[in-house]
């Protein structure tokens, strides 16, 4: 006997159409001692007294609402002023850095160029800028596709 087959149309026909005969013309009526067979599950039940508590709660105190104290703004700021360098100084050995370095894979070292705030204290010849970092490695035929700072 094979177990894979499907089983034939008039066999299908056969089983179904005495099953539709067994079955009994009236309604099911489940009583209540019937429904003391069912099992309640943990879950259910977890939910049931968290739903219960949260009840109970607010029964006990209507007029609470969950007040959150906001954090104090503090952090922020301390974080903020830690950021903030002051824009009138260079970082330390920034002009005696070279502009870039030797080839390492396919990545080329270089300074970070400074914003143009830091014009007033690089003297013009010293500057280093985002386009100067373009043209010099371009110059050199090197092609830059990322710029990781």
């Amino acid at each position: 006997m094979d177990l894979n087959a499907l089983p034939q149309p008039e066999d299908d026909d056969e089983i179904f159409g005495q099953q539709l005969e067994d079955e009994p013309q009236e309604p099911i009526i489940l009583h209540s001692d019937e429904r003391a067979d069912y099992v309640t599950t943990a879950v259910e039940i977890s939910r049931r007294e968290r739903e219960e508590r949260i009840q109970r709660l607010k029964r006990q105190h209507p007029d609470d609402r969950p007040a959150y104290p906001s954090q104090p703004r503090m952090r922020d700021e301390i974080f903020q002023t830690k950021r903030q360098k002051p824009s009138s100084r260079l970082p330390p050995g920034w002009l005696d850095c070279p502009a870039f370095g030797q080839e390492i894979g396919c990545i080329i070292p270089s300074k970070v160029p400074l914003d143009e705030t830091f014009n007033d204290c690089v003297l013009p010849g010293k500057r280093y800028s985002f386009r100067q970092v373009l043209h010099q490695q371009r110059v050199l035929g090197r092609k830059v596709s990322v710029l990781v700072w």
